[in-house]
């Protein structure tokens, strides 16, 4: 992940809480990750910040994980 992008730890569920640096809004990005291949909830549907995601790994398989990762580090990289 690029500079400035902090993320949880899950201890247990299936998704994780990406903080992008500020100045950044998840929803605005999100089409754009759409057309990287990757997609996410904005953290603003959840009442949270406009520069947090939340991010799924549920029903994804093992070898995808990686991949969706690097295409969402490059979305974020792109809007930096």
């Amino acid at each position: 992940m690029p500079p400035g992008v902090s993320w949880n730890r899950p201890r247990g569920g299936f998704f994780l809480w990406l903080e992008l640096p500020r100045g950044l809004d998840a929803g605005e990005m999100l089409r754009h990750a759409r057309r990287n291949g990757v997609t996410y909830v904005p953290g603003a549907a959840f009442r949270g910040p406009r520069n947090a995601l939340r991010f799924s790994f549920s029903q994804v398989p093992l070898e995808e994980i990686e991949p969706g990762v690097q295409r969402l580090a490059r979305t974020i990289r792109e809007h930096l």
